[in-house]
């Protein structure tokens, strides 16, 4: 499953949402899961976050990446950028398509989320 996906080295915590479900041999409708989740490692346990903001473009654009910290989320004309333990984000306008080129040149990234609590920044 692809999403937001990614282990907090800071928060001993593994941070997943968004992931589609499809069988991809038929032809069927792709259904992204709105819910976010946390497990955290010490206390062996889920937590339910909340659904994801209904504002992210994921069902649009599905370039996400994971750095240990944030979560990227690269639209065609904007950058979200989602910090999972604060559950807050910014969202950068133009500078997107910027940012894509330098970022697909990166390697060692892994997918990335955002809550219920909301974007600032739009």
């Amino acid at each position: 499953s692809n999403g937001f996906q990614g282990y907090s080295d800071a928060e001993n915590a593994y941070f997943t949402g968004a992931g589609d479900h499809k069988n991809y041999l038929e032809n069927e409708k792709i259904e992204i899961q709105r819910s976010f989740y946390r497990f955290d490692f010490i206390a062996k346990k889920w937590d339910n976050l909340g659904e994801i903001n209904p504002n992210l473009p994921i069902t649009e654009h599905r370039i996400m990446y994971w750095n240990g910290d944030h979560f990227i989320l690269l639209a065609r004309d904007r950058l979200f950028i989602i910090n999972p333990v604060s559950n807050e984000g910014i969202c950068f306008g133009i500078i997107a398509r910027i940012l894509k080129e330098e970022i697909d040149r990166m390697s060692g990234m892994t997918p990335f989320f955002i809550s219920t609590m909301g974007i600032r920044g739009q």
